[in-house]
């Protein structure tokens, strides 16, 4: 499990970062994180400085590994459909073919 307390995390670079290592990721409902992920189903949003629900959602992941196993799978999809190398330059590449057009 990554757990991702930041009070500030612009990107959410790190929780990309756990996806592909296949790892189910807690973070604060903050910008970046809140961006990619979508709660319950990729990973697990918590209150920003709520350290009592932050120790629950890390005890529920920890002692239910299909959750884990649930969480981390989701975030390696979601990675790959929408944030890969291959995903990233086909929008480009489209980008620059709709411009090249108007």
């Amino acid at each position: 499990v990554f757990v991702c307390p930041s009070r500030h995390e612009p990107l959410g670079n790190v929780v990309l970062e756990a996806w592909g290592n296949e790892t189910a990721v807690i973070a604060c409902n903050i910008q970046g994180p809140a961006e990619l992920i979508s709660d319950g189903e990729n990973g697990i949003l918590i209150d920003n400085e709520n350290v009592e629900q932050l120790a629950a959602q890390m005890s529920l992941v920890l002692s239910h590994p299909e959750i884990a196993t649930g969480l981390a799978v989701a975030g390696k999809q979601a990675l790959e459909s929408k944030y890969s190398c291959e995903k990233i330059t086909r929008d480009y590449q489209q980008l620059y073919t709709d411009l090249s057009s108007q």
